[in-house]
């Protein structure tokens, strides 16, 4: 009776997780396309931010930096947040984007090149 009991507390648990995780999945604010943007976006900021050594100017421009981008996609920093902690949590998924953000700036850089 309690190997029975244990199973279906086990199956419950299980079923739980899998649908917790499956409306994590479905409940990303953007689509594909917009993740890569909007990252791809942060990566040339963050670089831009880079070369500012005073860091008052820096957390300034970064201020402005970030608020143009949320603007021009509609969007805020608390649904990039959600997006982010999404693919932190799966190393493999942001391996992927970071792959294909990587290949975008390696083409845009050789865009300028030309």
């Amino acid at each position: 009776m309690q190997l029975q009991r244990l199973i279906f507390i086990l199956l419950f648990l299980t079923t739980f997780c899998f649908t917790n995780c499956r409306s994590k999945t479905e409940s990303l604010p953007w689509n594909r396309e917009k993740i890569i943007e909007v990252f791809t976006e942060v990566q040339l900021i963050e670089a831009k931010l880079e070369t500012i050594s005073n860091i008052q100017e820096r957390d300034s421009l970064a201020h402005v930096y970030y608020q143009s981008l949320w603007n021009e996609h509609q969007t805020n920093q608390q649904e990039f947040d959600q997006v982010f902690e999404y693919y932190a949590q799966r190393p493999e998924k942001m391996e992927e984007l970071y792959a294909e953000i990587i290949t975008r700036l390696t083409l845009m850089q050789s865009q300028q090149q030309e």
